[in-house]
């Protein structure tokens, strides 16, 4: 997990359940101090996935996290690239996982790239 101004920052987004009723994984934000969060995501029942895992990220925006939340991780990298920084903003997951809504959101909701300059 990189600090505050560090080459690599990690936001981990999850997306709602597509059925709210049975969700795959629980997913519990156990350390959120300093800019360091620790995730700990375990499957639910009849999920083929053995034990807990334990993640470390920057950033945590949850299955109820707005846009915004993500516009907010984004910001300072939309910001260097402006002052002539390099910087790159990617989603990365399997099919369904919610990179599109990410990148680019629903029309009530847009998403990161429609509200980043061009």
């Amino acid at each position: 997990v990189a600090a505050e101004g560090a080459a690599v920052r990690v936001t981990v987004r999850c997306r709602p359940p597509e059925s709210p009723s049975k969700p795959i994984f629980k997913i519990a934000c156990e350390n959120a101090a300093q800019d360091k969060v620790t995730l700990r995501i375990e499957a639910t029942a009849g999920t083929e996935v053995s034990g807990p895992r334990m993640f470390r990220c920057n950033k945590f925006c949850g299955p109820e996290s707005v846009q915004e939340d993500v516009f907010e991780a984004a910001a300072p990298i939309v910001a260097g690239t402006m002052e002539g920084i390099n910087g790159t903003i990617f989603c990365y997951g399997i099919t369904g996982s919610g990179k599109t809504h990410s990148m680019f959101g629903p029309p009530e909701d847009t998403g990161r790239d429609p509200n980043s300059p061009a």
